[in-house]
């Protein structure tokens, strides 16, 4: 349990943040508080934490707020969106989603919180955003009951179509064959490729908030203070009573003690529940109760990653994907190269390899070609001198130009031209030519002076 903290929303414009410590008198735990920070003007909406330990939050002030778990500071905050952000979703740790009343899905870049795309085409509020595990594919629902899908590579809309009633969120399954559908008291679970309803799973209460406990596994939090841990392909359900009040929000993490369930209660209390989950049984144990004294509106948790539980998994995924990267990094530099001269923006949501050693090679080539080409210079100069002693504006003229030639050659490597060889050739034997001619009409005239002095 070291290392795990929470993070709550309130509607006292609070931020509040809780480490899971042991008791020392008794067996079990408790939480302790480890910030608090009010840097937002109004509620709380929205809260996700990155791998990388920076918390995101969102307020009805129009703001996203950044915050260092690690420093326990804020860092940055973002003011795109015009409206309340409803949603924060990120994608494989690199990329972040942000959805707004204004109709509007911002696309950000975790590393540098560069703002990549903003996807418009909503004319209401968009309640939620779901990227596809492939990353080639993005759902979004409005409030008119608007459904688009997206064309992630693009970052263009690819289709849009009406629902029964307005959802209040959506998300992919882990495999990405299916995705699921939330309503008011309802879930419809879709498949991929056609959109055609497979499972619909009716509830007796509002469902306030839907997570995912493993594939295939969903633990639904509503107003009758339940949680019911569905399995959404066979509709099979297990309710647990948690709260007397309506649960407010939930999240789940697989740590080395085990599967980890924190509910949030309207109320303020926060409930840690450790899941057993067996083919004969499946329990809910209550390992941490603690009343936090204020309105909840949202909540997350997050373990470093030393405390996950499949921690050497995702290390070997990771690691074949960095491979991945390296492998399509040519082959992303010349799309980019080549959607740059078509006017196009290269939209995607893998992680961006640096490229300042290439720079700085690069430069290095040019210098170098450069000295080489005034070498060059430097010698032809030096073996046309007993041509060029006669007047002093012959030995100057034919230097400069011969110079300017060779510059440029360089400036058209520079651009990516191929010098014209052919030409400059040309150019520097008509100089030749011009220099002779010039010469011999200078030795013309000094000896008609010499007869008429005679």
């Amino acid at each position: 349990m070291d290392g795990i903290e929470i993070a709550i929303g309130t509607y006292e414009n609070l931020m509040l943040g809780y480490r899971i410590e042991k008791k020392l008198a008794s067996e079990g735990f408790t939480l302790e508080s480890s910030f608090t920070t009010d840097s937002h003007c109004g509620a709380l909406r929205c809260l996700a934490i990155s791998p990388q330990g920076v918390l995101v939050s969102s307020s009805t002030d129009d703001s996203i707020r950044l915050h260092s778990l690690k420093k326990r500071k804020e860092v940055g905050s973002l003011f795109q969106h015009d409206g309340s952000v409803n949603c924060i979703r990120f994608f494989r740790g690199g990329h972040m989603f942000s959805t707004s009343e204004d109709g509007t899905i911002c696309l950000w870049k975790c590393k540098n919180w560069e703002l990549l795309r903003v996807l418009k085409g909503h004319r209401c509020h968009v309640m939620a955003f779901a990227v596809h595990p492939s990353g080639k594919l993005g759902l979004s629902i409005g409030n008119d009951r608007t459904f688009f899908t997206w064309d992630m590579t693009t970052g263009k809309l690819a289709f849009k179509r009406k629902t029964d009633e307005v959802a209040q969120d959506l998300m992919f399954t882990h495999d990405g064959s299916h995705y699921i559908l939330v309503y008011q008291k309802k879930i419809d679970v879709c498949t991929l490729e056609d959109t055609e309803v497979i499972q619909e799973i009716k509830f007796n209460s509002r469902i306030n908030v839907v997570c995912w406990v493993e594939e295939n596994i969903l633990a639904v939090g509503g107003d009758d203070g339940k949680v019911s841990i569905i399995n959404v392909m066979s509709n099979t359900e297990v309710v647990h009573k948690i709260f007397e009040g309506r649960v407010r929000s939930m999240c789940f993490l697989a740590t080395e003690m085990g599967e980890l369930l924190f509910v949030a209660g309207s109320s303020g209390s926060i409930r840690v529940c450790k899941l057993d989950r067996t083919e004969n049984n499946e329990s809910i144990e209550v390992i941490v109760d603690y009343n936090s004294g204020t309105r909840l509106t949202c909540m997350t948790a997050y373990a470093p990653p030393e405390a996950l539980k499949d921690k050497k998994e995702n290390e070997s995924v990771s690691a074949k994907d960095r491979v991945k990267e390296k492998q399509k990094k040519k082959r992303k530099a010349s799309e980019m190269d080549s959607s740059q001269n078509h006017g196009e923006e290269d939209f995607s949501l893998k992680d961006d390899d640096e490229n300042g050693s290439e720079g700085e090679s690069d430069d290095e080539h040019d210098g170098s070609d450069k000295t080489g080409n005034d070498d060059e210079v430097e010698e032809e100069n030096s073996d046309n001198g007993d041509e060029d002693e006669i007047e002093e504006e012959e030995t100057i003229k034919p230097k400069s130009k011969k110079r300017k030639i060779t510059e440029s050659s360089q400036d058209d490597k520079k651009r990516g031209k191929k010098p014209n060889f052919e030409k400059t050739a040309k150019k520097q034997k008509f100089e030749k030519s011009t220099r002779k001619q010039k010469r011999l009409h200078s030795e013309d005239l000094h000896a008609r002076k010499k007869k008429k002095l005679s």
